[in-house]
């Protein structure tokens, strides 16, 4: 039976890669204007990393794209998906089926281990070696443009957001400006008056902090603008998948050694 196993399961060959979750710059200039801006409503927090890699590598959404894209076989003349490659295209609804078997194949191909030091290693195991190295190799750039785009994303609405407030607080501006304009020419001299003089002291400290609100804005403004077209990946490769000479799975020596200490036991208890 052991011999059997080992004829009728396929060989997998092993390719790993190596990254690290990138740091962001520090920016001065943002983390001055951080604990203002927090007041407004504007999260503008620089934090190491705000995308968790190994779930990304776990999700669904990467998954797929390994799935559904082209690849490379030995087997085959032309390119190839995944789920045509393991022959999940004939079963009955394939659309739905063929989907949810290939991802659950994957899922046992693809392992994901974190060390204390931040080093996410990707082990993918595949029939063939060239298959296996390739899909490794596939997964940084996906992470990369999957981190790129919800960054864009967010910057957007960022951007967007910033821009409504600074549209709310020329008006308010404007408005103290005008207050402050008709309380001047209603009020030629104030000298003898401690009531206009308190007064006068309101409108011109609630046109100054409208117009400090709005530099601030102005200054995030940029500061969100330069953030969104900072081109910095999520992640930074240390090792790239290499070809595998050597089958990783099913292991000979350990299953060949277990069949026959198993088979030394029965034939001592059949004796």
């Amino acid at each position: 039976l052991g011999f059997v196993y080992l004829f009728k399961t396929p060989k997998l060959y092993m390719s790993s890669i190596s990254i690290y979750p990138a740091k962001e710059t520090n920016n001065s200039k943002l983390n001055q204007f951080q604990g203002f801006a927090s007041t407004l409503g504007i999260d503008m927090s620089n934090n190491e990393s705000p995308y968790n890699i190994p779930d990304i590598i776990e999700s669904r959404k990467l998954k797929k794209q390994l799935i559904y894209k082209k690849w490379y076989s030995e087997k085959y003349s032309d390119t190839i998906n995944l789920i045509n490659y393991w022959g999940i295209d004939k079963v009955k609804n394939a659309s739905i089926e063929s989907e949810i078997k290939a991802l659950s194949i994957l899922n046992s191909r693809i392992s994901v281990l974190e060390g204390k030091s931040g080093l996410i290693s990707i082990k993918v195991e595949m029939e063939e070696p060239g298959l296996a190295r390739d899909i490794a190799n596939f997964i940084y750039p996906a992470i990369v443009k999957f981190t790129t785009e919800k960054h864009l994303a967010f910057s957007k609405l960022n951007l967007e957001f910033i821009n409504e407030r600074q549209e709310e607080i020329m008006k308010q501006l404007a408005s103290a400006e005008e207050e402050l304009k008709k309380f001047r020419e209603r009020n030629r001299s104030i000298v003898e008056s401690p009531k206009l003089q308190l007064e006068m002291e309101r409108l011109l400290r609630t046109v100054e902090i409208q117009k400090e609100v709005f530099i601030t804005l102005q200054q995030q403004y940029e500061l969100a603008r330069i953030e969104q077209v900072k081109e910095s990946p999520s992640v930074v490769i240390l090792d790239d998948a290499m070809l595998s000479l050597k089958s990783h799975y099913p292991n000979v020596k350990i299953i060949i050694l277990t069949i026959l200490i198993l088979g030394i036991f029965l034939g001592i208890l059949n004796t």
